[in-house]
């Protein structure tokens, strides 16, 4: 038992030698470095991402795309599968490797679809996002402007508004305002139920004494 305690406490020893050791030579290190650095820049100065050259090339560039005729675009729709399009040499492949290639293409086809109504579905909701976008600033220029036919709705008896989805893309946007024309008539609030308990009642033929109309509940 003895011998025991001993070996354990030169183990933790020699432990406690080789950390302090460790920690001298990357204090040294350290030092060392920062002797190299002296009158060298101690920051970086990060490039500015895009110039007002380069923006301005950017938006010629996308009029010029904007332009193009259909035979153009034509044009560059057939060279750019031209390229993707690789014509297959299947009189070498065996079974094994035709099936390999059928699984190949088929991966590539479900990616190439997954990435098309991703795009489709970004372009349907950024086309909302603009007509959105548009209508609000019709609505604060015609209010802007005075005389307006529309009146804004403080309240509306169903509730709140419902949640803005422009307000947390783009921070500058107005709040939705709820309008509505003064020509119009009320809107029918009245639920399924309320509706359908119109025909349910029933209706007298008016009294001969009183002369007036009688509405009993069935």
């Amino acid at each position: 038992m003895y011998f025991l305690q001993q070996a354990e406490k030169k183990r933790i020893k020699d432990e406690e030698k080789e950390r302090k050791r460790l920690e001298k030579e990357r204090k040294q290190r350290e030092k060392e470095e920062r002797a190299k650095n002296i009158g060298k820049k101690n920051f970086t100065v990060k490039k500015a991402e895009k110039s007002s050259l380069s923006q301005y090339e950017s938006s010629q560039e996308k009029a010029a795309e904007m332009a193009k005729t259909k035979e153009q675009l034509e044009e560059e729709k057939r060279v750019a599968l031209s390229q993707r399009i690789v014509p297959l040499d299947l009189s070498s492949m065996d079974t094994e490797a035709l099936i390999a290639k059928a699984k190949e293409l088929h991966d590539k086809l479900y990616k190439l679809e997954s990435d098309k109504y991703d795009l489709d579905d970004r372009y349907k909701r950024q086309q909302y996002d603009m007509m959105e976008l548009a209508e609000r600033a019709r609505q604060m220029n015609k209010g802007g402007r005075g005389g307006s036919t529309t009146v804004k709705i403080q309240e509306e008896p169903t509730g709140p508004c419902p949640f803005d989805r422009l307000a947390e893309k783009f921070p500058n946007v107005p709040e939705k305002v709820i309008v509505a024309s003064k020509f119009e008539r009320n809107v029918d609030r009245r639920n399924f139920f309320e509706k359908m308990g119109v025909f349910e009642s029933e209706w007298l033929e008016p009294n001969s004494n009183s002369g007036s109309q009688l509405h009993i509940e069935s």
